[in-house]
């Protein structure tokens, strides 16, 4: 009598392959939404970075305030999308010595994005409600609406300082070293997310110590909150994409298929 063991990976594999795919596509639409929304906000609405009045700012606000309100939601959305991007990865690179890695990046990754969110609830639904009642206001409280305006519109800018360092800082740098152990991503790639990382981190700390100058959110802002992560983020959903339709997939660790196959449950029949 013989003991043969078996496993179906290869229907899970097409199910994995399948859910990578998903994820790196949710993150690549998230990135491009985050960059269009961006630029309508800057470019059609009111510079959010501008060193403007409170006054001037809610302005803004006023002539654009469906947009302001639809364009705050989509930059939600957008986060929500790249965010089940960064959680594919952390999935992808988790087996082996990287799962602490891993870990630690969707950890950072869901701190970021849940900072973001509140960012946008509170600038987008929030200041146009100060907005509103400011538009309304008698000559003698209009001053009162403007300084909460502008308390509000910096308590905004800190968590959004606090969600760079999180999500476009200290994650990409736990996902880039994860990376690194993994022979399925180019070694240049994980490099690229931790030279983003480092940059993310230092771009928070400049913003955090001087505030809205033109070195920081001039400079540091669009290369290492925009350029970089995108670069490195779209390109990495990419590598997924591919080797999801490959042979081997992507479940598991850098063994690809064999992972699999050793986490899959096996079947005893005799003969």
């Amino acid at each position: 009598m013989s003991m043969v063991v078996f496993t179906e990976w290869g229907t899970e594999a097409m199910s994995a392959r399948d859910s990578y795919r998903i994820g790196a596509i949710a993150g690549i639409a998230g990135a491009v939404i985050t960059i269009i929304a961006s630029l309508a906000i800057v470019l059609g609405i009111q510079d959010p970075f501008g060193m403007v009045s409170s006054e001037t700012y809610m302005e803004g606000i006023a002539e654009q305030r469906t947009s302001w309100l639809l364009v705050h939601m989509v930059i939600a959305v957008a986060m929500l999308l790249k965010l089940a991007g960064m959680m594919t990865l952390g999935t992808v690179v988790e087996g082996g010595a990287a799962r602490p890695l891993s870990r630690i990046g969707n950890g950072l990754a869901i701190t970021g994005a849940t900072l973001l969110l509140v960012t946008m609830a509170r600038d987008g639904y929030v200041h146009a409600f100060i907005t509103d009642n400011w538009a309304a206001a008698g000559a003698d409280s209009k001053d009162v609406w403007a300084a909460n305006f502008a308390v509000s519109l910096r308590t905004s800018y800190s968590m959004e300082i606090m969600s760079m360092l999180a999500f476009v800082g200290f994650a990409p740098l736990a996902y880039g070293a994860a990376m690194l152990t993994d022979s399925r991503f180019p070694r240049w790639l994980g490099l690229l997310g931790i030279f983003g990382g480092l940059g993310g981190v230092v771009t928070a700390l400049i913003l955090f110590l001087t505030g809205n100058t033109d070195l920081g959110y001039g400079v540091f802002y669009p290369l290492f909150v925009v350029l970089v992560p995108a670069v490195w983020f779209i390109k990495t959903a990419l590598v997924i994409i591919r080797h999801s339709v490959d042979d081997h997939g992507l479940a598991g660790p850098t063994s690809g298929k064999d992972a699999l196959v050793a986490s899959t449950p096996a079947v005893a029949t005799s003969a």
